[in-house]
């Protein structure tokens, strides 16, 4: 519920800023997660803000933080 209320009040405030019509959320990151190998030695590079589902699910699947 937290990511959808920032996520809106961030569209309230700067609406030419938000690129997304609606809050990613944790079953689109665990998703896109999935495909990912937590074996790689290159990791994985996340770019942009948003409301963290990416990164929670990304170090859930054995990606650190750096």
């Amino acid at each position: 519920m937290f990511d959808q209320l920032r996520f809106l009040s961030r569209l309230a405030a700067s609406p030419s800023q938000v690129g997304a019509l609606a809050p990613s959320g944790r079953a689109l990151a665990d998703a896109i997660a999935a495909q990912t190998e937590s074996c790689c030695e290159g990791g994985v590079l996340e770019l942009g803000p948003g409301t963290g589902a990416g990164t929670r699910a990304l170090i859930a699947r054995g990606f650190g933080e750096d």
